[in-house]
């Protein structure tokens, strides 16, 4: 079962509705394709997902690196570029 998957079941779902700019949806269609994903929903589900790993895995503190497939750094920054968009109460 998949992280953001845990404690729920096909029988439990909720539908919600969200409102997307066109630019928004525009770059939601094309996620869709680069990953392959069959509707919109599984895009944001796979996006959902891997949020959550970052998330869990990660602290404000920690340096990500980006390679390329020859292990070349192509990108470094701060994992506080993400968990600076949670408002914790």
């Amino acid at each position: 079962m998949d992280i953001a998957e845990k404690n729920y079941t096909h029988t439990q779902k909720e539908r919600i509705q969200l409102d997307f700019s066109q630019e928004s949806l525009q770059r939601l269609d094309e996620l869709k394709s680069q990953i392959g994903a069959g509707t919109r929903g599984e895009t944001i589900r796979q996006a959902l997902r891997l949020f959550d790993w970052f998330i869990n895995e990660t602290d404000a503190d920690s340096i990500i690196e980006v390679a390329d497939k020859h292990g070349q750094v192509t990108a470094r920054f701060k994992a506080r570029l993400l968990h600076s968009t949670i408002h914790l109460n």
